[in-house]
Order: structure tokens, then sequence, then C-alpha cells
């Protein structure tokens, strides 16, 4: 994996429900993990038919989750594993960074809605 080379580490298709996750390494370090959905369950939780979460770590926030994750193997295999069952979304990812103190930016982008950030 290349900095900025987008790679897919999930998708979850249902009926009326798309969901993928995918990581990209920063140049500067560091990577951007992101959350796209679209359908109708996304409709009702944001009243938009799609939205993009990023989760973006820097150098010592990525090792930090490697380290919780058991990212042995590289960051998209620790992703894939993290989101294997379909269950996971990118907030429980956001959840893990809070516990382990890992600061973090993240950021949620729809349409219609323009966008909002969080930063730790």
């Amino acid at each position: 994996m290349h900095a900025g080379e987008m790679v897919e580490v999930a998708r979850f298709e249902q009926e009326d429900e798309v969901r993928t996750v995918g990581v990209a390494l920063r140049e500067e370090g560091g990577v951007h993990i992101f959350q796209r959905s679209s359908g109708r369950m996304t409709m009702l939780a944001f009243g938009e038919p799609a939205v993009c979460h990023r989760l973006t770590l820097d150098g010592d926030g990525l090792r930090t989750l490697m380290g919780v994750l058991g990212g042995e193997r590289g960051v998209a295999d620790a992703l894939s594993r993290f989101f294997e069952s379909g269950d996971a979304v990118l907030a429980d990812l956001l959840d893990v960074c809070d516990r382990a103190g890992i600061a973090r930016t993240f950021c949620c982008i729809g349409e219609r809605a323009g966008s909002m950030a969080r930063a730790r």
C-alpha cells in the first residue's frame, strides 16, 4: 500500500444498504480510514442518501491503534479483521481510539448537510 492509495478493507451489502470501509496511508505518516454508506438506513440515520465518515490518525496514533488491534500483519489486515463481522462501524473504532487515548480527527461529510469535524 502506498501513500494516497485507497484500499477497501470491508464491504457489506444488504438489500437496501451498502457500507464500505477503506484505508489510505497519509504522506506525512498515519492514515485516513473511510466509511461510506448509502441506502435506507443511512437516510434514516443522517437524513441523506449517502454519507462518508473519515477517521484520521497521525503516525503515533496509528502505531498505538495497531498495538491495540494486533496489527502485526499491517494496517489493512488489522482493519479488515476489526470490521469483518459486519457489526462494527467506524464509530466503534473511534471509541477504541478514545479508550486508548489516541489523538485523532473524525469528520462526517454529506451532500446536503456539509461536513462536521471533531478532533481530540
